[in-house]
């Protein structure tokens, strides 16, 4: 008997909680149907329309940001949270001991906010609004999870050392201020992730709301971010260091004695290595404005080519059989030192000398041809080697980034 009454017990126990849930259910439903009976989702939620609506841009989390050199373009993904106040979806406070319900998408009105400098003008919209959270009071808190393309100038001139300012501008896309104003609820509503891209950093945020009023006299309003994006420098060596080697390859080009064979052999080989580099940035070669670099290693290429022509007619005035560089080098430093003088007597006894082809012409003194020769290719070395430097230093300073 008495196990009877205990199982009776909790029998009744359990009928009271399934009786009250369902209640409690029912009553839940019950008041949503009656909060949906009459409800219009395409009428503004404000019960007298000469009033406008605030819509309230609550938080933005960034997940994940870059850069497409190529196409001008920003990519970002995020979280963008609004809030409004819905004048028809309000209910005594306490009613059903409810105090926020979860209501689906295509239940209630919502903004039609856009993006109005996105890339991909003919694609799906950029908000997306989810399910909302509704409060007795009718304030609705939405978050939209939204993939963003805006344009966004790209200036690469200085790369790696780029700094960009790339802009986000959001707003209603059919109401004026009239029916829709927006408002920035706080002035830190956005928010970073830890690793937004590890290509770039992004400094400082700023988020401003302006109000422009057209031709037809209608007044908008929309909100403008602005994000400030510096490349991250962490590869430096790797790009500095190919450049210099290719620089002070172009040098000892200049520097070597006038033989073809030296010269080509250096020349060639610091051409190919500038194209291989070349190659590695193709993508940025048909950017615009283009890199100070690459613009530097194609004008390198071009001293490169220009210097191995020009010393043609310094090979031919010379006549030079092969000369040691040791032997060029103290020819050059002689010349640059002393000047030429055509009554100084020469010693062609001195090995360095003795080395240069000094077959005069029939009717020449051999001295005379000698020391002539000597000083007009030294002088043309010099002159070409002077120019190709000031103009390889010219470059670099307008090209090469500076900061390290």
């Amino acid at each position: 008997c008495q196990r009877v009454r205990r199982t009776m017990f909790y029998l009744s126990l359990l009928w009271c909680l399934l009786s009250v849930t369902l209640a409690e259910k029912s009553c839940v439903g019950d008041l949503k149907k009656e909060l949906l009976l009459s409800y219009d989702r395409s009428i503004r939620p404000v019960k007298d329309q000469s009033n406008s609506l605030m819509v309230n841009v609550s938080g933005i989390h960034i997940n994940n940001l870059k850069i497409q050199e190529i196409g001008n373009e920003m990519h970002l993904h995020g979280w963008f949270v609004f809030s409004w106040y819905d004048e028809y979806l309000t209910w005594p406070e306490g009613e059903c001991g409810l105090e926020t319900m979860v209501m689906e998408n295509d239940e209630f009105w919502h903004p039609d906010f856009e993006v109005f400098n996105k890339a991909d003008a003919i694609g799906s919209p950029s908000f997306s609004f989810k399910n909302c959270v509704l409060d007795s009071h009718g304030r609705v808190v939405s978050v939209t999870d939204s993939y963003i393309q805006t344009e966004c100038s790209i200036d690469l001139f200085k790369y790696p050392h780029d700094t960009h300012f790339c802009s986000l501008v959001m707003g209603s896309w059919t109401r004026s201020i009239r029916e829709l104003d927006m408002n920035i609820e706080n002035d830190d509503l956005v928010e970073l992730s830890e690793q937004v891209n590890p290509q770039w950093r992004v400094g400082k945020v700023s988020v401003t709301k302006n109000v422009k009023t057209y031709n037809d006299g209608d007044v908008y309003s929309d909100i403008v971010l602005v994000f400030h994006l510096e490349r991250n420098q962490e590869n430096l060596l790797n790009f500095y260091f190919p450049i210099v080697v290719e620089t002070l390859l172009c040098l000892l080009m200049l520097c070597l004695p006038v033989a073809l064979e030296w010269r080509l052999a250096v020349g060639s080989v610091d051409l190919i290595l500038i194209y291989l580099h070349l190659l590695q940035y193709e993508v940025f070669i048909t950017v615009s404005p283009t890199p100070g670099f690459i613009l530097y290693l194609h004008c390198l290429s071009v001293v490169i080519t220009l210097s191995m022509l020009l010393l043609l007619p310094v090979a031919f005035i010379s006549k030079e059989a092969p000369m040691s560089v040791g032997a060029y080098l103290k020819a050059m430093l002689n010349c640059g030192a002393s000047g030429y003088n055509p009554n100084k007597s020469v010693d062609f006894s001195d090995s360095t000398t003795s080395r240069i082809n000094l077959n005069a012409l029939e009717n020449q003194d051999p001295s005379t041809s000698a020391k002539t020769r000597v000083f007009l290719f030294s002088l043309m070395s010099w002159v070409l080697l002077t120019v190709a430097c000031v103009s390889i230093i010219v470059l670099w300073l307008k090209c090469i980034p500076l900061k390290i």
